[in-house]
C-alpha cells in the first residue's frame, strides 16, 4: 500500500488531527512509556538541542524540553497545524520560559523546497 504525501496532510490536517487532538490524553498516556524510555535512553543534558518530529499536541516535546533545561532547545514538529496550536498552548502554561518551540512540518518547507526553513 502506497500512502501519498498530499493525503496524509489532508488526513491530518483534518479528521487526523482533530481526533488526535480529542482523544490527546488517552493517546499520551499510551504512548509515554516510549517518550519516557526514549529520553532516558538519549542521556539528555542541559543546554542540548533537539527535535521532535511527529511531535503530535506536544507532551514528549515538553519532557524534552525540561530535560534540557532553560538553555538548551527544543523544537517540536507535527503536520497537523491544529496539533501545533494546541502544542503551543500546552508549552505557555507548562514552561512558560524558554519552552519548545513548535512549527507546523508546511511551515519548515514551505518557499523553500529543500526542507531547511529551520
Amino acid at each position: 500500500m502506497t500512502v501519498s504525501i498530499e493525503s496524509q496532510e489532508q488526513h491530518w490536517a483534518g479528521e487526523g488531527g482533530d481526533r488526535w487532538l480529542a482523544y490527546h490524553q488517552f493517546f499520551e498516556q499510551m504512548i509515554d512509556p516510549i517518550g519516557q524510555s526514549l529520553i532516558e535512553k538519549a542521556q539528555l543534558r542541559e543546554n542540548e538541542n533537539c527535535i521532535d518530529i511527529g511531535c503530535g499536541a506536544g507532551v514528549t516535546t515538553i519532557q524534552l524540553a525540561q530535560a534540557v533545561g532553560k538553555n538548551g532547545s527544543v523544537i517540536g514538529v507535527d503536520i497537523s497545524q491544529a496539533l501545533i496550536q494546541a502544542c503551543r498552548a500546552r508549552a505557555v502554561t507548562r514552561r512558560p520560559v524558554g519552552g519548545p518551540i513548535f512549527h507546523s512540518a508546511e511551515s519548515l518547507t514551505a518557499g523553500s523546497g529543500n526542507g531547511r526553513g529551520l
